[in-house]
């Protein structure tokens, strides 16, 4: 019999695929490359101006970039200043190229921008309280405190959260309601486990790991992503569906032990001795209220990173 774990991997399959079919992909895959490749500190820089100006941001690229997919800034916009890396020849081993000092420049929302439909598969948010579990959210943040990071929940602009390496730091958007906040920080999660080891991965297979990981993970404890998860991993994708196929089969070990971790989180003892989807959840407290008592963030903290 099917296992529900191939049930869910068909699911994320077809659903992605239906999603691909449907879009410009040739088109999505330029304005990717030039939208929103930011740092976690370009991105705070962005989110604070934003906040001072009482607005919101979503796409964002620099003057010329816009040009490229054929928008316009409007003449006497306001953009937000980043600080952006200036490069030189290295004079030793390497890639042939280090930073050598950062200036000033300044990208544009797209709505200071005019031209061209610009529209890409866009996620839902995550809204509905049996999205939510108490417990798990509390387990997640351990989780991540185990593993060295500090976990701060923020207001930030153009993005739900981020993750900082080398400040070991994990960011959650203050704004989002709580089912999306659980999702978020799952997503942020899979970053820690996946990706702290410092080596080079590709953006869009990094984003296409986090989020089914995330996905997974949350199908487990019996909450659906799918309407945000979908979505976000066909636009990373950019039309290659073959690295989405690629990443939910190689995944399946990490799942298993990130499942553990977290039960362990939970009630103390590992739940699901038979990978992964033969869960007792008679064994667990499910709280599907949405409650803001004894909130994990309380105990942790929050504040700007320094720059």
């Amino acid at each position: 019999m099917e296992s529900t774990y191939d049930k869910i991997i068909e699911r994320l399959k077809n659903e992605v695929s239906a999603i691909v079919s449907g879009v410009d992909w040739a088109r999505i895959s330029i304005a990717a490359s030039l939208l929103n490749n930011f740092s976690p500190r370009n991105a705070l820089l962005i989110s604070m101006q934003a906040s001072r100006r009482g607005t919101s941001v979503s796409s964002l690229a620099g003057y010329h970039n816009w040009k490229k997919i054929g928008r316009y800034v409007r003449k006497g916009e306001e953009g937000y200043a980043i600080l952006a890396p200036i490069f030189k020849e290295s004079q030793g081993d390497g890639d042939g190229r280090e930073v050598s000092y950062f200036k000033w420049v300044y990208v544009f929302d797209l709505d200071q921008t005019d031209g061209k439909d610009f529209d890409v598969p866009r996620p839902a948010a995550i809204t509905e309280v049996s999205a939510y579990r108490d417990d798990l959210y509390g387990a997640l943040i351990r989780l991540i405190t185990q593993s060295g990071f500090r976990v701060t929940l923020e207001r930030v602009d153009g993005a739900n959260g981020l993750t900082d390496f080398s400040l070991r730091k994990v960011v959650i958007s203050s704004e989002l309601a709580p089912p999306q906040r659980l999702k978020t920080l799952t997503h942020e999660l899979a970053h820690t486990i996946m990706h702290a080891n410092g080596e080079k991965i590709d953006r869009n297979i990094a984003e296409i790991e986090a989020e089914t990981l995330c996905h997974l993970l949350l199908a487990h404890f019996g909450i659906d992503s799918g309407e945000y998860s979908f979505p976000y991993i066909a636009s990373w994708s950019q039309g290659d569906l073959r690295s989405v196929f690629q990443v939910a089969e190689r995944i399946q070990t990490t799942l298993r032990e990130t499942i553990r971790r977290v039960e362990i989180n939970m009630v103390g003892h590992v739940v699901s001795f038979e990978i992964p989807w033969k869960y007792q959840m008679r064994h667990m407290k499910v709280s599907s209220a949405v409650s803001s008592r004894n909130d994990p963030f309380a105990s942790i903290g929050s504040g700007i990173w320094g720059m």
